[in-house]
């Protein structure tokens, strides 16, 4: 029997796998998940019915030796960027003439999820197959990974959460209420050996969020509009739900600390998507809810910085108060 390893240390790795091992778990292949402590709280992890094995940390060694003891046909390694688990796998399945493979779970820093550092030397390593979203990061990749088979794969865990939705999704009846969704976005530490070049934007959510909630307060009174708001909370954001319900001063504005495991559940029942920079953002457009990127911090403005959610198709970007009242009333129109 054949072997497959999925090597993962990302909720976006995460989110990509399990499309994929639903899809081939039936047949004859033997599939085993290694996974780090950064995802070891995922609760995504529990719906995957295969063999699981965490591993607290790392080394090229420590993977050597246990891709050599598994003796798998093939491995995945995500590629989260800055991500020591899936580079020393990645590093390792070379070393051990394993084949091994990728599909990219986002379009942002195409070129900086297939980089390490090592002694502030940065190196690119692809895996020997790459599968990646668009024609765009296509040319990229092929220009740089000319040893690898790269292809376009689109989004597996969107292409999932899609088809779920329609299928429970029902139709919406005309309330006074509106039904919000918020995503957050995990603030990220920069590591010793992390890439980085200076144009990445490192906002503060909790400002953000608090711009939010007051543009909602006067929204909310001036039309007399009640408002059921769900966040969503990234697995490794370290914001609480007590300190945003803190910052809600609006007895019309109802908090709800969403639980759901799948995407596509939370999506059910809202009127629009919330959020700064999430994936979650493109996936809700194509379920075809009106999605908003709150982009509420001079940080976005600044030139030499690459804001990946800018143009995005679907995705309306909010710069100030203005720009999301505008959106709040064409939602509200649609819902009331």
């Amino acid at each position: 029997m054949k072997k497959l390893c999925f090597t993962i240390n990302s909720a976006g790795g995460l989110s990509v796998a399990f499309p994929i091992i639903e899809k081939i778990k039936k047949k004859k292949i033997k599939i085993i998940l290694l996974y780090s402590n950064q995802i070891k709280n995922n609760k995504l992890l529990n719906k995957f019915k295969i063999k699981k094995i965490y591993l607290k940390s790392t080394s090229i060694n420590k993977c050597r030796n246990i891709l050599n003891t598994l003796s798998p046909n093939l491995v995945f390694c995500g590629n989260n960027g800055n991500n020591k688990f899936e580079i020393d796998f990645l590093r390792s399945s070379k070393l051990s003439n394993i084949k091994n493979f990728t599909i990219m779970d986002s379009w942002s820093y195409p070129l900086r999820r297939f980089q390490f550092k090592e002694k502030d030397k940065i190196f690119n390593i692809f895996p020997n197959n790459i599968g990646v979203p668009n024609k765009e990061i296509y040319k990229i990749l092929r220009s740089k990974a000319k040893s690898s088979n790269v292809f376009i794969s689109n989004y597996p865990q969107i292409n999932f959460n899609i088809e779920k939705y329609f299928k429970n999704s029902k139709f919406k009846r005309k309330s006074k209420t509106l039904n919000f969704l918020y995503i957050s976005t995990p603030y990220e530490k920069q590591g010793k050996n992390h890439v980085r070049d200076g144009s990445e934007i490192i906002f503060n959510q909790k400002n953000i969020i608090k711009k939010f909630l007051n543009i909602l307060d006067e929204f909310s009174k001036k039309y007399k509009i009640k408002i059921n708001l769900t966040i969503r909370f990234h697995p490794l954001d370290n914001m609480k739900f007590y300190e945003i319900k803190e910052m809600n001063k609006n007895n019309q504005i109802s908090l709800i600390n969403d639980k759901k495991i799948f995407n596509y559940e939370s999506y059910l029942e809202k009127d629009a998507v919330f959020g700064i920079s999430s994936m979650m953002l493109y996936e809700s457009y194509l379920c075809g809810l009106p999605s908003i990127s709150l982009q509420l911090s001079e940080i976005f403005k600044i030139k030499k910085k690459k804001n990946y959610f800018k143009n995005v198709k679907g995705i309306k970007v909010c710069n100030n108060d203005k720009d999301l009242n505008i959106q709040l009333n064409k939602i509200s129109k649609l819902k009331i």
